[in-house]
């Protein structure tokens, strides 16, 4: 028996620990999946509402994102900026359509508005 492999590897029979990536318990790796999946319809429903709001050159960008817990992540909203009263009369409807967004609002994310570089 290998001293430093922690139970129960090395012991009646086990002789591996599993491979790197998987997990033991195959309830959690589909959580976590769904979890996922669920933070990436939250980005596209945020995306679709900022083009709707802001104009159909927005882009979002999903930084420090977690899959679980209270907060799952900073959402980066790149959008045409032409003065600051339209950018915060937009920015305030767009805040307003998200909270009340079923999806949008489950998913607790933090929304980052920056101007998008135009050429």
């Amino acid at each position: 028996m290998n001293e430093f492999l922690p139970f129960p590897w090395g012991i009646e029979g086990v002789t591996e620990a599993p491979a790197s990536g998987t997990t033991t318990e195959p309830r959690l790796a589909r959580e976590t999946r769904r979890a996922r999946w669920e933070l990436a319809a939250a980005r596209w429903r945020a995306l679709e509402l900022a083009r709707l709001i802001f104009g159909v050159e927005a882009r979002t960008r999903l930084g420090s994102a977690a899959a679980a817990g209270g907060f799952r992540g900073l959402l980066y909203l790149e959008v045409p900026f032409q003065d600051l009263d339209a950018h915060r009369a937009r920015e305030r409807l767009f805040v307003g359509h998200a909270s009340s967004d079923d999806l949008l609002r489950r998913v607790s994310l933090v929304y980052v508005f920056a101007p998008l570089a135009m050429p």
